[in-house]
Protein backbone atom coordinates (compact mmCIF):
# COMPACT_ATOMS: atom_id res chain seq x y z
CA UNK A 1 0.00 0.00 0.00
CA UNK A 2 1.58 3.15 -1.09
CA UNK A 3 0.78 6.46 0.77
CA UNK A 4 1.14 10.30 0.22
CA UNK A 5 2.11 12.47 3.18
CA UNK A 6 0.55 15.92 2.42
CA UNK A 7 2.69 18.31 4.98
CA UNK A 8 3.97 22.31 4.59
CA UNK A 9 7.76 21.06 4.78
CA UNK A 10 7.55 17.95 2.46
CA UNK A 11 4.36 18.89 0.12
CA UNK A 12 3.20 16.17 -1.26
CA UNK A 13 5.67 13.15 -1.18
CA UNK A 14 4.20 9.52 -3.07
CA UNK A 15 4.99 6.04 -2.89
CA UNK A 16 6.28 5.95 0.92
CA UNK A 17 5.08 2.54 2.34
CA UNK A 18 7.65 2.34 4.84
CA UNK A 19 8.75 3.74 8.20
CA UNK A 20 12.38 3.77 6.78
CA UNK A 21 11.16 5.39 3.76
CA UNK A 22 9.59 8.39 5.93
CA UNK A 23 13.33 8.73 7.76
CA UNK A 24 14.76 8.84 4.20
CA UNK A 25 12.70 11.64 3.01
CA UNK A 26 12.44 13.28 5.79
CA UNK A 27 16.76 13.26 6.22
CA UNK A 28 17.04 13.80 2.25
CA UNK A 29 14.52 17.36 2.35
CA UNK A 30 15.41 18.43 5.60
CA UNK A 31 18.96 17.50 5.79
CA UNK A 32 20.44 20.57 7.53
CA UNK A 33 17.81 21.31 9.31
CA UNK A 34 17.54 20.93 13.19
CA UNK A 35 15.66 17.36 14.28
CA UNK A 36 17.40 16.14 17.47
CA UNK A 37 18.05 18.00 21.11
CA UNK A 38 19.93 15.55 23.45
CA UNK A 39 21.59 16.62 26.39
CA UNK A 40 24.91 16.23 26.85
CA UNK A 41 26.71 17.11 30.13
CA UNK A 42 23.37 18.66 31.62
CA UNK A 43 22.77 20.76 28.75
CA UNK A 44 21.11 20.33 25.42
CA UNK A 45 22.85 19.65 22.03
CA UNK A 46 21.22 20.11 18.66
CA UNK A 47 21.40 17.93 15.95
CA UNK A 48 20.55 18.61 12.01
CA UNK A 49 18.64 15.77 10.42
CA UNK A 50 21.83 14.84 8.60
CA UNK A 51 24.07 14.26 11.53
CA UNK A 52 20.95 12.09 12.92
CA UNK A 53 21.22 9.60 10.03
CA UNK A 54 24.80 9.70 10.35
CA UNK A 55 24.82 8.41 13.84
CA UNK A 56 22.11 6.07 13.44
CA UNK A 57 24.40 4.61 10.50
CA UNK A 58 27.29 4.73 12.89
CA UNK A 59 25.34 2.37 14.94
CA UNK A 60 24.19 -0.08 12.65
CA UNK A 61 27.83 -0.50 12.11
CA UNK A 62 28.41 -1.70 15.44
CA UNK A 63 25.77 -4.07 14.81
CA UNK A 64 26.85 -5.68 11.62
CA UNK A 65 30.42 -6.09 13.36
CA UNK A 66 28.15 -7.86 16.07
CA UNK A 67 27.14 -10.52 14.00
CA UNK A 68 23.73 -9.30 12.96
CA UNK A 69 22.85 -9.80 9.82
CA UNK A 70 20.09 -9.02 7.24
CA UNK A 71 16.73 -9.71 9.18
CA UNK A 72 18.06 -10.17 12.52
CA UNK A 73 16.69 -9.38 15.73
CA UNK A 74 17.83 -6.77 18.13
CA UNK A 75 16.41 -5.94 21.90
CA UNK A 76 16.49 -2.68 22.72
CA UNK A 77 16.76 -1.83 26.85
CA UNK A 78 17.20 1.57 27.20
CA UNK A 79 14.78 4.93 28.49
CA UNK A 80 13.25 7.63 26.51
CA UNK A 81 16.40 9.22 24.98
CA UNK A 82 18.33 9.85 21.67
CA UNK A 83 20.21 7.04 21.91
CA UNK A 84 16.62 4.70 21.87
CA UNK A 85 15.52 6.94 18.97
CA UNK A 86 18.99 6.31 17.13
CA UNK A 87 18.50 2.49 18.12
CA UNK A 88 14.81 2.24 16.57
CA UNK A 89 15.85 4.08 13.57
CA UNK A 90 18.51 1.81 12.55
CA UNK A 91 16.39 -1.15 13.29
CA UNK A 92 13.85 0.26 10.85
CA UNK A 93 16.22 1.20 7.87
CA UNK A 94 18.37 -1.49 8.16
CA UNK A 95 15.90 -3.98 8.19
CA UNK A 96 16.30 -5.40 11.68
CA UNK A 97 13.60 -6.54 13.32
CA UNK A 98 13.33 -4.75 17.52
CA UNK A 99 12.40 -6.47 20.32
CA UNK A 100 11.47 -3.46 22.68
CA UNK A 101 11.56 -3.88 26.37
CA UNK A 102 10.52 -1.73 29.20
CA UNK A 103 13.36 -0.73 31.59
CA UNK A 104 11.07 -0.65 34.64
CA UNK A 105 10.13 -4.97 34.01
CA UNK A 106 11.46 -6.76 36.83
CA UNK A 107 14.25 -9.27 36.01
CA UNK A 108 11.42 -12.16 35.85
CA UNK A 109 9.14 -10.31 33.54
CA UNK A 110 12.24 -9.13 31.02
CA UNK A 111 13.48 -13.07 30.94
CA UNK A 112 10.07 -13.74 29.80
CA UNK A 113 10.18 -11.16 26.97
CA UNK A 114 13.51 -12.75 26.29
CA UNK A 115 12.34 -15.81 25.76
CA UNK A 116 9.19 -15.38 23.93
CA UNK A 117 11.09 -13.41 21.31
CA UNK A 118 14.75 -14.54 21.86
CA UNK A 119 17.07 -11.74 20.46
CA UNK A 120 20.16 -11.33 18.60
CA UNK A 121 21.98 -8.86 20.03
CA UNK A 122 20.64 -6.56 22.94
CA UNK A 123 21.83 -2.68 23.05
CA UNK A 124 21.25 -1.03 26.45
CA UNK A 125 23.04 0.82 28.44
CA UNK A 126 25.60 0.61 31.22
CA UNK A 127 22.84 0.99 33.80
CA UNK A 128 20.58 -2.09 32.55
CA UNK A 129 23.68 -4.33 32.07
CA UNK A 130 23.32 -5.39 36.11
CA UNK A 131 19.84 -6.74 35.90
CA UNK A 132 20.53 -8.25 32.32
CA UNK A 133 23.12 -10.52 34.20
CA UNK A 134 20.91 -11.54 36.72
CA UNK A 135 18.16 -12.02 33.63
CA UNK A 136 20.59 -14.64 31.50
CA UNK A 137 21.48 -16.56 35.12
CA UNK A 138 17.35 -17.12 35.13
CA UNK A 139 17.39 -18.40 31.68
CA UNK A 140 20.77 -20.49 31.78
CA UNK A 141 22.22 -18.64 28.64
CA UNK A 142 23.51 -15.22 27.47
CA UNK A 143 22.45 -12.81 24.50
CA UNK A 144 25.33 -10.59 23.39
CA UNK A 145 25.08 -7.47 24.56
CA UNK A 146 26.12 -4.29 22.92
CA UNK A 147 25.93 -0.68 25.69
CA UNK A 148 25.82 2.46 24.14
CA UNK A 149 28.16 3.74 26.56
CA UNK A 150 30.68 1.62 24.52
CA UNK A 151 30.08 3.06 21.38
CA UNK A 152 31.23 6.23 21.95
CA UNK A 153 31.80 7.55 18.53
CA UNK A 154 28.22 7.34 17.57
CA UNK A 155 28.17 10.59 19.48
CA UNK A 156 31.63 12.16 18.22
CA UNK A 157 31.50 15.45 15.51
CA UNK A 158 30.26 15.05 12.66
CA UNK A 159 32.56 15.09 8.84
CA UNK A 160 30.03 13.37 6.51
CA UNK A 161 26.78 13.64 5.45
CA UNK A 162 26.69 10.45 3.27
CA UNK A 163 23.26 9.21 2.94
CA UNK A 164 22.13 5.74 4.10
CA UNK A 165 20.05 3.85 1.96
CA UNK A 166 17.34 1.48 2.96
CA UNK A 167 18.32 -2.34 3.66
CA UNK A 168 14.49 -2.43 4.99
CA UNK A 169 12.61 -5.03 2.15
CA UNK A 170 8.69 -6.14 3.07
CA UNK A 171 6.26 -3.88 4.51
CA UNK A 172 4.33 -6.18 5.94
CA UNK A 173 7.25 -8.52 7.63
CA UNK A 174 7.40 -8.22 11.50
CA UNK A 175 9.37 -4.90 12.08
CA UNK A 176 9.28 -4.43 15.93
CA UNK A 177 8.08 -6.67 18.67
CA UNK A 178 6.09 -4.78 21.61
CA UNK A 179 5.35 -6.53 24.67
CA UNK A 180 1.81 -5.27 26.09
CA UNK A 181 1.56 -4.09 29.46
CA UNK A 182 0.49 -7.35 30.79
CA UNK A 183 -2.20 -5.87 33.30
CA UNK A 184 -4.27 -9.59 33.10
CA UNK A 185 -1.25 -11.78 32.98
CA UNK A 186 2.03 -12.17 31.22
CA UNK A 187 2.95 -9.58 28.43
CA UNK A 188 2.25 -10.65 25.42
CA UNK A 189 4.77 -9.86 22.43
CA UNK A 190 2.94 -7.41 19.73
CA UNK A 191 4.19 -8.16 16.21
CA UNK A 192 3.56 -4.99 14.33
CA UNK A 193 4.77 -3.89 10.43
CA UNK A 194 6.55 -0.78 9.36
CA UNK A 195 3.41 -0.24 7.30
CA UNK A 196 0.83 -0.23 10.01
CA UNK A 197 3.01 1.82 12.42
CA UNK A 198 3.58 4.60 8.93
CA UNK A 199 -0.28 4.58 8.38
CA UNK A 200 -1.44 5.16 11.60
CA UNK A 201 1.08 7.88 12.11
CA UNK A 202 0.15 9.31 9.26
CA UNK A 203 -3.50 8.82 9.84
CA UNK A 204 -3.57 10.24 13.12
CA UNK A 205 -1.35 13.20 11.72
CA UNK A 206 -3.68 14.21 9.08
CA UNK A 207 -6.43 13.46 11.69
CA UNK A 208 -5.05 16.01 14.40
CA UNK A 209 -4.56 18.66 11.93
CA UNK A 210 -1.57 20.25 14.22
CA UNK A 211 1.16 21.42 11.88
CA UNK A 212 4.27 20.40 13.23
CA UNK A 213 6.05 22.21 11.27
CA UNK A 214 8.16 24.53 12.64
CA UNK A 215 7.61 23.01 16.46
CA UNK A 216 9.69 21.61 19.21
CA UNK A 217 7.87 18.66 20.97
CA UNK A 218 9.19 17.08 24.25
CA UNK A 219 9.19 13.60 25.00
CA UNK A 220 9.34 12.12 28.08
CA UNK A 221 6.88 9.48 28.07
CA UNK A 222 8.47 5.66 27.81
CA UNK A 223 9.22 5.28 24.01
CA UNK A 224 9.13 1.64 24.90
CA UNK A 225 5.12 2.04 24.58
CA UNK A 226 3.49 2.81 21.55
CA UNK A 227 1.67 5.73 22.45
CA UNK A 228 5.95 7.28 23.46
CA UNK A 229 7.14 6.08 20.53
CA UNK A 230 4.01 7.85 18.20
CA UNK A 231 5.21 11.03 19.09
CA UNK A 232 8.99 10.60 17.31
CA UNK A 233 6.95 9.24 14.03
CA UNK A 234 4.47 12.20 13.95
CA UNK A 235 8.26 14.68 14.28
CA UNK A 236 9.07 12.63 11.43
CA UNK A 237 5.96 13.32 9.11
CA UNK A 238 6.27 16.92 10.23
CA UNK A 239 9.81 17.85 10.98
CA UNK A 240 9.41 19.19 13.90
CA UNK A 241 12.47 19.00 17.04
CA UNK A 242 12.40 16.33 19.14
CA UNK A 243 14.09 17.29 22.94
CA UNK A 244 14.14 14.27 24.99
CA UNK A 245 14.00 14.36 28.96
CA UNK A 246 15.26 12.15 30.54
CA UNK A 247 14.40 12.28 34.05
CA UNK A 248 10.40 13.04 34.68
CA UNK A 249 11.73 14.93 37.96
CA UNK A 250 13.29 17.48 35.56
CA UNK A 251 10.24 17.85 33.53
CA UNK A 252 9.29 21.60 34.86
CA UNK A 253 12.66 22.21 34.09
CA UNK A 254 12.92 21.15 30.69
CA UNK A 255 9.96 22.28 29.63
CA UNK A 256 11.28 25.84 29.75
CA UNK A 257 14.12 25.16 27.84
CA UNK A 258 12.59 23.24 25.09
CA UNK A 259 9.38 25.69 25.02
CA UNK A 260 7.65 22.93 22.94
CA UNK A 261 4.57 23.71 21.11
CA UNK A 262 3.03 20.08 21.44
CA UNK A 263 3.12 17.46 24.20
CA UNK A 264 2.19 13.80 24.20
CA UNK A 265 0.63 13.20 27.82
CA UNK A 266 -0.94 10.50 30.02
CA UNK A 267 -4.08 12.36 32.35
CA UNK A 268 -2.15 11.44 35.43
CA UNK A 269 0.40 14.13 34.65
CA UNK A 270 -2.41 16.67 33.32
CA UNK A 271 -4.06 16.32 36.75
CA UNK A 272 -0.74 16.76 38.70
CA UNK A 273 0.55 19.68 36.60
CA UNK A 274 -3.13 21.50 37.62
CA UNK A 275 -2.86 20.72 41.33
CA UNK A 276 0.82 22.42 40.96
CA UNK A 277 -0.95 25.21 39.40
CA UNK A 278 -3.83 25.73 41.83
CA UNK A 279 -1.26 25.05 44.87
CA UNK A 280 1.05 28.23 43.23
CA UNK A 281 -1.96 30.73 43.29
CA UNK A 282 -2.96 29.61 46.49
CA UNK A 283 0.20 30.71 47.52
CA UNK A 284 -0.81 34.01 46.17
CA UNK A 285 -2.11 37.34 47.66
CA UNK A 286 -6.00 37.35 47.64
CA UNK A 287 -6.24 40.32 44.92
CA UNK A 288 -3.71 38.30 42.53
CA UNK A 289 -5.74 35.02 43.42
CA UNK A 290 -9.06 37.10 42.51
CA UNK A 291 -7.64 38.28 39.19
CA UNK A 292 -6.18 34.45 37.82
CA UNK A 293 -9.93 33.07 38.87
CA UNK A 294 -11.42 36.23 37.06
CA UNK A 295 -9.04 35.59 34.00
CA UNK A 296 -9.97 32.31 34.21
CA UNK A 297 -13.58 32.89 33.89
CA UNK A 298 -12.56 34.35 30.66
CA UNK A 299 -10.79 31.66 29.58
CA UNK A 300 -13.96 29.66 29.99
CA UNK A 301 -16.17 31.52 28.16
CA UNK A 302 -13.79 31.22 24.89
CA UNK A 303 -13.91 27.87 25.07
CA UNK A 304 -17.08 27.37 24.23
CA UNK A 305 -17.48 29.81 21.35
CA UNK A 306 -17.62 28.93 18.00
CA UNK A 307 -14.69 27.51 16.28
CA UNK A 308 -14.16 30.66 13.81
CA UNK A 309 -14.21 32.60 17.10
CA UNK A 310 -12.31 30.31 19.33
CA UNK A 311 -9.33 29.30 17.69
CA UNK A 312 -8.23 33.00 16.74
CA UNK A 313 -8.36 33.98 20.30
CA UNK A 314 -6.43 31.15 21.81
CA UNK A 315 -3.80 32.48 21.45
CA UNK A 316 -5.20 36.18 23.11
CA UNK A 317 -6.35 33.54 25.96
CA UNK A 318 -2.30 32.48 26.28
CA UNK A 319 -1.53 36.07 26.87
CA UNK A 320 -3.52 36.54 29.71
CA UNK A 321 -1.71 33.90 31.55
CA UNK A 322 1.93 34.64 30.47
CA UNK A 323 3.87 34.08 33.36
CA UNK A 324 1.85 31.02 33.70
CA UNK A 325 2.91 29.93 29.99
CA UNK A 326 6.64 31.17 30.62
CA UNK A 327 7.01 28.21 32.98
CA UNK A 328 5.42 25.50 30.42
CA UNK A 329 8.24 27.24 28.13
CA UNK A 330 5.91 29.78 26.59
CA UNK A 331 4.97 28.08 23.46
CA UNK A 332 2.76 25.15 24.32
CA UNK A 333 -0.49 25.06 22.23
CA UNK A 334 -1.25 20.94 22.12
CA UNK A 335 -1.69 17.93 24.77
CA UNK A 336 -2.56 14.89 23.42
CA UNK A 337 -4.01 12.71 26.15
CA UNK A 338 -3.64 9.13 26.36
CA UNK A 339 -3.22 5.54 28.10
CA UNK A 340 -6.68 6.22 30.43
CA UNK A 341 -9.70 8.56 30.22
CA UNK A 342 -9.08 12.20 30.96
CA UNK A 343 -10.80 14.16 33.44
CA UNK A 344 -13.47 16.64 32.35
CA UNK A 345 -12.64 19.08 34.71
CA UNK A 346 -8.60 18.85 34.10
CA UNK A 347 -9.33 19.35 29.84
CA UNK A 348 -11.60 22.22 30.84
CA UNK A 349 -9.18 23.97 33.29
CA UNK A 350 -6.25 23.81 30.21
CA UNK A 351 -8.64 24.64 27.51
CA UNK A 352 -9.24 27.53 29.43
CA UNK A 353 -5.78 28.72 29.86
CA UNK A 354 -5.02 28.38 25.89
CA UNK A 355 -4.03 25.23 25.48
CA UNK A 356 -6.14 22.66 23.71
CA UNK A 357 -6.23 19.50 25.44
CA UNK A 358 -7.01 16.58 22.55
CA UNK A 359 -7.75 12.66 23.52
CA UNK A 360 -7.57 10.11 22.02
CA UNK A 361 -7.47 6.11 22.30
CA UNK A 362 -4.98 3.06 21.35
CA UNK A 363 -3.40 -0.01 22.21
CA UNK A 364 0.06 -1.50 21.27
CA UNK A 365 -2.25 -3.48 19.12
CA UNK A 366 -2.92 -0.27 17.22
CA UNK A 367 0.00 0.93 16.81
CA UNK A 368 -0.44 3.18 19.36
CA UNK A 369 -3.58 5.38 18.34
CA UNK A 370 -6.92 4.22 16.96
CA UNK A 371 -8.81 6.89 17.19
CA UNK A 372 -7.99 10.84 18.15
CA UNK A 373 -9.80 14.35 18.31
CA UNK A 374 -8.77 16.85 15.64
CA UNK A 375 -7.02 20.06 17.22
CA UNK A 376 -9.51 22.43 15.80
CA UNK A 377 -12.48 20.75 17.26
CA UNK A 378 -12.63 19.65 20.15
CA UNK A 379 -14.80 16.19 19.78
CA UNK A 380 -16.31 14.09 22.49
CA UNK A 381 -14.58 11.37 23.88
CA UNK A 382 -12.11 9.71 22.72
CA UNK A 383 -12.63 11.39 19.15
CA UNK A 384 -13.55 9.59 15.86
CA UNK A 385 -12.04 6.49 14.67
CA UNK A 386 -8.80 6.70 11.76
CA UNK A 387 -10.24 6.37 8.48
CA UNK A 388 -8.78 2.71 7.35
CA UNK A 389 -9.82 0.99 10.59
CA UNK A 390 -13.38 -0.76 10.89
CA UNK A 391 -15.16 -0.34 14.41
CA UNK A 392 -18.53 -2.61 16.02
CA UNK A 393 -19.18 -3.08 19.26
CA UNK A 394 -20.98 -6.54 20.07
CA UNK A 395 -24.32 -7.26 22.72
CA UNK A 396 -21.83 -7.32 25.47
CA UNK A 397 -20.14 -3.98 24.85
CA UNK A 398 -16.80 -5.30 23.63
CA UNK A 399 -15.20 -2.75 21.11
CA UNK A 400 -13.47 -5.15 17.89
CA UNK A 401 -11.57 -3.35 15.48
CA UNK A 402 -10.46 -4.68 11.72
CA UNK A 403 -7.63 -2.88 9.58
CA UNK A 404 -4.76 -2.19 7.74
CA UNK A 405 -2.85 -0.40 10.83
CA UNK A 406 -3.72 -3.30 13.12
CA UNK A 407 -0.76 -5.66 14.49
CA UNK A 408 0.11 -9.01 12.66
CA UNK A 409 -0.60 -10.77 15.72
CA UNK A 410 0.88 -12.10 18.78
CA UNK A 411 3.97 -14.23 19.29
CA UNK A 412 2.64 -17.77 18.93
CA UNK A 413 -0.74 -16.45 20.10
CA UNK A 414 -3.83 -16.34 17.41
CA UNK A 415 -5.15 -12.19 17.88
CA UNK A 416 -8.69 -12.55 15.59
CA UNK A 417 -11.80 -14.34 15.29
CA UNK A 418 -12.51 -15.51 12.10
CA UNK A 419 -13.51 -13.01 10.19
CA UNK A 420 -10.32 -10.94 11.03
CA UNK A 421 -11.85 -8.78 13.95
CA UNK A 422 -9.87 -7.99 17.07
CA UNK A 423 -11.49 -8.00 20.37
CA UNK A 424 -9.51 -4.93 22.25
CA UNK A 425 -11.15 -6.10 25.69
CA UNK A 426 -12.31 -2.26 26.12
CA UNK A 427 -16.04 -1.53 26.70
CA UNK A 428 -17.04 1.05 24.92
CA UNK A 429 -19.45 2.97 22.52
CA UNK A 430 -20.02 5.10 19.64
CA UNK A 431 -22.50 8.52 19.94
CA UNK A 432 -24.08 9.31 16.87
CA UNK A 433 -20.79 11.23 15.28
CA UNK A 434 -18.97 8.66 15.29
CA UNK A 435 -17.07 9.47 18.29
CA UNK A 436 -15.68 6.63 20.80
CA UNK A 437 -16.43 6.16 24.39
CA UNK A 438 -14.63 3.95 26.48
CA UNK A 439 -16.65 3.01 29.58
CA UNK A 440 -14.54 0.57 30.64
CA UNK A 441 -12.87 -3.15 30.90
CA UNK A 442 -14.05 -6.40 29.84
CA UNK A 443 -12.12 -8.04 32.55
CA UNK A 444 -12.76 -5.48 35.13
CA UNK A 445 -16.43 -5.61 35.63
CA UNK A 446 -17.20 -5.74 38.76
CA UNK A 447 -20.74 -7.27 39.81
CA UNK A 448 -21.31 -6.99 43.56
CA UNK A 449 -24.47 -8.91 45.69
CA UNK A 450 -26.98 -5.70 44.25
CA UNK A 451 -26.44 -7.58 40.74
CA UNK A 452 -25.42 -4.47 38.96
CA UNK A 453 -22.62 -4.15 36.41
CA UNK A 454 -19.92 -1.84 37.44
CA UNK A 455 -16.97 -0.24 35.31
CA UNK A 456 -14.37 0.76 37.78
CA UNK A 457 -12.28 2.69 35.59
CA UNK A 458 -14.67 6.12 36.05
CA UNK A 459 -14.75 5.37 39.84
CA UNK A 460 -10.79 5.16 40.15
CA UNK A 461 -10.43 8.14 38.18
CA UNK A 462 -12.30 10.10 40.18
CA UNK A 463 -10.63 9.00 43.60
CA UNK A 464 -6.56 9.72 42.10
CA UNK A 465 -8.21 13.05 41.45
CA UNK A 466 -7.46 14.19 45.17
CA UNK A 467 -3.61 15.39 45.22
CA UNK A 468 -2.97 12.27 48.23
CA UNK A 469 -3.84 9.37 46.22
CA UNK A 470 -1.40 8.29 43.15
CA UNK A 471 -3.34 5.00 42.65
CA UNK A 472 -6.69 3.14 43.18
CA UNK A 473 -7.92 -0.18 42.99
CA UNK A 474 -11.72 -0.96 43.17
CA UNK A 475 -12.75 -4.12 44.85
CA UNK A 476 -16.54 -5.50 45.37
CA UNK A 477 -16.90 -8.83 42.75
CA UNK A 478 -19.63 -10.39 44.66
CA UNK A 479 -19.29 -8.46 48.09
CA UNK A 480 -21.88 -6.58 49.98
CA UNK A 481 -20.72 -3.32 48.69
CA UNK A 482 -17.50 -1.52 46.94
CA UNK A 483 -14.24 -0.47 48.74
CA UNK A 484 -11.06 0.46 47.17
CA UNK A 485 -7.25 0.07 47.79
CA UNK A 486 -5.29 3.33 47.59
CA UNK A 487 -1.85 4.02 47.65
CA UNK A 488 -0.77 7.15 48.48
CA UNK A 489 1.12 9.78 46.37
CA UNK A 490 4.20 11.60 47.95
CA UNK A 491 2.04 14.33 49.07
CA UNK A 492 -0.19 11.72 50.88
CA UNK A 493 2.32 9.99 52.54
CA UNK A 494 3.76 13.25 53.88
CA UNK A 495 0.29 14.32 55.12
CA UNK A 496 -0.32 10.70 56.83
CA UNK A 497 2.89 11.26 58.43
CA UNK A 498 2.08 15.02 59.47
CA UNK A 499 -1.71 15.41 60.41
CA UNK A 500 -1.52 11.69 61.91
CA UNK A 501 -3.72 8.90 61.03
CA UNK A 502 -6.72 9.86 63.00
CA UNK A 503 -6.75 13.37 61.05
CA UNK A 504 -6.08 11.94 57.62
CA UNK A 505 -8.84 9.57 57.81
CA UNK A 506 -11.53 11.84 58.79
CA UNK A 507 -10.38 14.43 55.89
CA UNK A 508 -10.43 11.07 53.75
CA UNK A 509 -13.93 10.59 54.69
CA UNK A 510 -15.00 14.03 53.85
CA UNK A 511 -13.58 13.61 50.59
CA UNK A 512 -15.53 10.28 49.93
CA UNK A 513 -18.38 11.71 50.98
CA UNK A 514 -18.12 14.74 48.38
CA UNK A 515 -17.27 11.79 45.95
CA UNK A 516 -20.34 9.66 46.49
CA UNK A 517 -22.54 12.29 46.22
CA UNK A 518 -21.91 12.37 42.68
CA UNK A 519 -22.55 8.97 42.19
CA UNK A 520 -25.17 6.11 41.82
CA UNK A 521 -25.62 4.18 44.71
CA UNK A 522 -24.14 0.77 43.57
CA UNK A 523 -21.32 3.14 42.61
CA UNK A 524 -20.52 4.42 45.65
CA UNK A 525 -17.02 3.67 48.37
CA UNK A 526 -17.98 2.02 51.68
CA UNK A 527 -14.64 1.92 52.57
CA UNK A 528 -10.95 2.22 51.88
CA UNK A 529 -7.47 0.48 52.84
CA UNK A 530 -4.75 2.47 52.59
CA UNK A 531 -1.41 1.03 51.50
CA UNK A 532 1.03 3.88 52.80
CA UNK A 533 3.89 2.18 50.99
CA UNK A 534 1.98 2.16 47.09
CA UNK A 535 1.65 -0.27 44.79
CA UNK A 536 4.76 -1.82 43.54
CA UNK A 537 5.67 -1.78 39.74
CA UNK A 538 8.39 -4.56 40.63
CA UNK A 539 6.15 -6.77 42.71
CA UNK A 540 3.63 -6.95 40.16
CA UNK A 541 0.87 -4.66 41.38
CA UNK A 542 0.88 -2.16 38.80
CA UNK A 543 2.13 -1.82 35.55
CA UNK A 544 5.32 0.63 33.82
CA UNK A 545 2.11 2.68 32.77
CA UNK A 546 0.88 2.78 36.67
CA UNK A 547 -2.12 0.68 34.90
CA UNK A 548 -3.28 -1.37 38.07
CA UNK A 549 -2.98 -5.68 37.84
CA UNK A 550 -6.39 -5.88 39.73
CA UNK A 551 -5.96 -9.65 40.04
CA UNK A 552 -2.63 -9.30 41.81
CA UNK A 553 -3.28 -6.69 44.29
CA UNK A 554 -6.52 -8.52 45.14
CA UNK A 555 -4.27 -11.57 46.13
CA UNK A 556 -1.95 -9.80 47.86
CA UNK A 557 -3.88 -8.02 50.01
CA UNK A 558 -6.50 -10.30 50.51
CA UNK A 559 -6.38 -10.13 54.24
CA UNK A 560 -6.67 -6.10 54.41
CA UNK A 561 -9.48 -6.44 51.74
CA UNK A 562 -11.81 -8.45 54.00
CA UNK A 563 -10.94 -6.91 57.44
CA UNK A 564 -12.22 -3.89 56.26
CA UNK A 565 -15.24 -5.47 55.29
CA UNK A 566 -15.43 -7.31 58.57
CA UNK A 567 -14.79 -3.52 60.02
CA UNK A 568 -17.73 -1.96 57.30
CA UNK A 569 -19.98 -4.94 58.95
CA UNK A 570 -18.92 -4.22 62.48
CA UNK A 571 -19.97 -0.55 61.84
CA UNK A 572 -16.62 0.38 62.98
CA UNK A 573 -15.31 2.81 60.64
CA UNK A 574 -15.05 3.37 56.71
CA UNK A 575 -11.04 3.74 56.72
CA UNK A 576 -8.47 0.94 57.25
CA UNK A 577 -4.65 2.40 57.87
CA UNK A 578 -2.06 0.01 58.84
CA UNK A 579 0.91 0.54 60.41
CA UNK A 580 3.98 1.30 58.45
Amino acid sequence: MRLSIVDSRLNLVPERDTLADLILSRVRDSGPQPAMCFKVCGMFRTDSWSEFAARFSRLAGHVQRRGVGKGGRVGILLPTSYAWALTDAACLVFGWTSAVYHTQWSEDELAHAIKQFPPDLIICDDARMGKLNVVFSVLGCRVPCLSVESMGDIFDEIVSDAMPSSFFEGSDTTATVVFTSGTNGCAKGTMLTQNAMLLAACEAYDQLGFDGAGCNALHWLPTSHMFGRLGLYLNCISGSVSYFCDDVERLAEDLKIACPDYLFSVPRMLSRLRLRIEDGVRRETALRRSVFNLLLRVGRLVTVLPENFRVPMQGWVRSLFSSLHRRLGGKLRLIVVGGAPVDLADKQYFEALGIAVREGFGMTETAGVASVQPFRRSSRGCGPFLPSLEARVDKDGQLFLRGKSLMIGYVGEQAYDEHGWFPTGDLACLDGNGNLHITGRVKDLIIPDTGENVSPVKIESMLTRNSWISDACIVGDRRPCLISLLSLSAEGVMALRDEGAYVFGKRLDDFLDRMNAMLPRFERIQGVVVIPDGFDALKGEITVTHKIRRRVIMSRYARLINQCYEMLERRQGRHLIPEG
